[in-house]
């Protein structure tokens, strides 16, 4: 078992540990996991291999049903994943983004959308936490950054999507997070 899938089970354990009150207990719909389909049908469109952090957890599950189990989205199933990149994809192709100005903190190229972004995170308000493999100078291909639809990227999250699932399942072990009833998501607990 990878890292990253030792991460997800302890998420996992935690939910079931934590979430027990309705309609939350019975909302938590793990899913199953991806499709060798669907695996190629995105990485045929997008012509790279998805980094073996996010195909872990693609192998787990294809996508948390919109769940928010992560903070910051909700995991996006594969043809989201898909989707959502063509979506971007076709106006930075048609040159609409080229006067764009983006100034992220930290190594992202300085570009407001990169075809070279993997969308893996969605708060359903247009922003979007991507696997970036195509990272400026002093950066890492594979890191995990956020991404602001009215401002562009913004900073860097983690050095990669792996990295960030460990750290938030360690957090929840630790009692960094609670989940809010009210919101239906984790929150940080204040100290």
């Amino acid at each position: 078992m990878t890292e990253t899938e030792k991460a997800w089970a302890s998420i996992r354990t935690w939910y079931e540990a934590n979430v027990k009150e309705p309609p939350y207990a019975d909302f938590f719909d793990w899913g199953s996991p991806a499709s060798d389909e669907a695996f190629e049908t995105v990485e045929d469109a997008i012509m790279y291999r998805l980094p073996s952090d996010l195909r872990d957890t693609y192998l787990m599950y294809n996508g948390d049903n919109k769940m928010w189990v992560l903070p910051g989205g909700y995991l996006m199933d594969l043809d989201e994943v898909l989707t959502t990149w063509n979506m971007f994809k076709e106006p930075v192709d048609n040159g609409l983004f080229d006067d764009s100005d983006a100034s992220p903190d930290g190594p992202i190229k300085q570009i407001w959308w990169n075809p070279f972004w993997i969308p893996v995170l969605h708060n359903g308000g247009g922003d979007y936490h991507c696997v970036d493999m195509d990272p400026a100078v002093d950066g890492v291909v594979g890191q995990f950054i956020k991404f602001q639809h009215e401002t562009g990227p913004s900073h860097v999250l983690a050095p990669s999507f792996g990295d960030f699932v460990i750290t938030f399942a360690n957090d929840l072990a630790s009692g960094k997070y609670e989940f809010d009833l009210e919101e239906g998501a984790v929150r940080s607990v204040a100290k």
